[in-house]
């Protein structure tokens, strides 16, 4: 485990409610620059989702922990295609949950496919339509 990884543990093992915390983006991908921010998910019991004002004090405390600016998304409200990039690549650092994390996974799969299934349709027109003008 990182150095920013244990911060970031140290800070969210005292949240009450985590189900899950996973590390992505440029800190996971070995491309971290001086001027990176680092990209936290967080996945709550669902009685626990915290409030704006509860993620903004969170965010400056993980802010304060890894002295970089954090981007803090809740997965239990992002939206699909975000939610869905952060699990594929991102690294789980936390789960004291793992029910409620696995549940979550199953869940958001199923919404990922049936996002896709719509999607794909049209991608395909806005392709034909750019090959065609």
């Amino acid at each position: 485990m990182t150095s920013v990884e244990i911060r970031i543990n140290d800070v969210l093992g005292a949240e009450p409610g985590i189900a899950a915390v996973l590390l992505f983006g440029s800190a996971v991908r070995g491309r971290l620059r001086p001027d990176s921010d680092i990209d936290v998910a967080t996945l709550f019991e669902h009685s626990a989702i915290p409030g704006i004002e509860e993620r903004l004090a969170l965010r400056q405390r993980l802010e304060e922990a890894v002295q970089r600016d954090v981007d803090l998304i809740v997965l239990n409200d992002a939206p699909t295609i975000l939610a869905f990039q952060a699990l594929r690549y991102g690294k789980l650092i936390a789960c004291p949950r793992p029910r409620v994390y696995h549940e979550f996974v199953m869940r958001l799969v199923t919404e990922y496919a049936d996002f896709k299934r719509i999607r794909k349709p049209i991608e395909d027109a806005v392709i034909r339509r750019s090959v065609l003008e």
